[in-house]
């Protein structure tokens, strides 16, 4: 499997029994369809994501990028939601995600408002 930014190989990464790609260039981390919401819920979420923010952020600007399961479908770029200023890349076909380097550690961050909603909810419930 090739990166979509950089084109270099990636390596598969067993994590909590689950297989994702890291790419060997600029750390990008190809999840398949359902891997990103159950792995970001897991312990040992950093070991995955081990690349440079700044480079990821360097990387994130390309946005003429192919998917590397499908090899022919054309990934969309979207905000995450309750993180709209994260991000990702997204096959509309197999439903897979590539976050750049730095970006999964985000993504399981919540963002300010993010805990604000969830604390909001916790209140009226």
């Amino acid at each position: 499997m090739k990166c979509p930014k950089c084109h270099a190989p990636m390596e598969s990464v067993l994590h909590h029994g689950q297989t994702v790609h890291r790419c060997g260039g600029c750390r990008g981390l190809w999840f398949g369809e359902n891997q990103l919401t159950l792995l970001a819920s897991k312990k040992h979420r950093h070991m995955l994501d081990i690349g440079d923010e700044t480079l990821g952020q360097a990387f994130n600007d390309c946005h003429d990028s192919t998917c590397p399961s499908c090899q022919t479908t054309r990934l969309q770029r979207r905000p995450v939601s309750g993180q709209e200023y994260l991000m990702v890349d997204e096959c509309p076909q197999c439903q897979g995600h590539f976050l750049d380097a730095g970006e999964f550690l985000q993504y399981q961050r919540p963002g300010v408002f993010g805990q604000l909603k969830a604390a909001y909810a916790r209140l009226v419930a």
